[in-house]
């Protein structure tokens, strides 16, 4: 049920936004489908970014991942956001 949201309502909600939205993914699985998406040109005109951890307590891994992606996550949202 999620794969079929994920790759058939989402983008068709997603195209009824006028300006370009910014994608954040929470999370590896979900960044996965967002490229698939990108790719397939079902996302044209969105922003993504790439690298925020899930927040999950589970991700034990999430304060490093954020660490390592901040500065590239920061600066493409940055640029997003002249954009408007």
């Amino acid at each position: 049920m999620l794969a079929e949201y994920a790759t058939e309502v989402f983008p068709e909600e997603l195209a009824q936004i006028n300006s370009h939205a910014l994608i954040i993914p929470l999370g590896i699985t979900a960044e996965r489908i967002i490229r698939h998406l990108y790719t397939a040109k079902q996302l044209t005109g969105h922003i993504i970014v790439s690298g925020f951890p899930h927040p999950s307590g589970a991700n034990g891994h999430r304060a490093k991942q954020f660490e390592q992606n901040k500065y590239a996550m920061t600066d493409l949202i940055r640029r997003w956001g002249e954009q408007l």
